[in-house]
């Protein structure tokens, strides 16, 4: 799985952005899932991980010390016109935690607009419509066999998911 967050920032699973045949022009990635890390011919690969999510709230301080690290890095990355990737396991929370941080460290967009921007990363125009007709807020027995189809479809690539990190974006 692989999103576009901006021109030259993406977000994806480590299957999805380390596979060249899909992201022939991603440069740079930041990898931050679990395993080995792949060596991709012409891509600069920096490896980071971040605190046991559970100590997030904990130690605010050192997660958002190496949070602000992270999206350095990659602001660098993008100033030497390098297009970036950045990777976790599910491609959904820490990957989009770290894009919406640079988005508002960097690129100036508001938190709010971010996590609207980095949820539906992966939703296709279909999705995206059905969530703005109030679609998925209707009652699950009230939908018919495609709707709520569509609609799990629209659950199961939501990114920011975590609540923590909504809140980490907010602060």
């Amino acid at each position: 799985m692989i999103g576009r967050v901006m021109d030259n920032l993406y977000i994806g699973d480590a299957v999805g952005i380390c596979d060249t045949a899909v992201t022939p022009k991603i440069t740079y990635i930041m990898y931050m899932a679990d395993g080995a890390v792949p060596t991709i011919s012409g891509v600069e690969i920096k490896r980071r991980t971040l605190f046991n999510i559970e100590l997030m709230s904990s130690e605010f301080q050192q997660v958002s010390h190496k949070l602000n690290e992270i999206c350095e890095a990659i602001s660098d990355a993008i100033s030497r016109a390098h297009v970036v990737g950045i990777v976790c396991n599910d491609g959904k929370n820490v990957s989009a935690l770290i894009a919406g941080l640079y988005l508002i460290k960097y690129a100036n967009i508001t938190p709010t607009i971010a996590i609207n921007k980095l949820e539906s990363t992966y939703h296709s125009i279909e999705q995206r419509e059905a969530i703005q007709s109030g679609l998925e807020l209707r009652p699950r027995y009230e939908l018919s066999k495609d709707s709520l189809a569509l609609v799990e479809s629209i659950i199961a690539t939501r990114c920011l998911t975590n609540r923590s990190f909504r809140k980490l974006l907010h602060s």
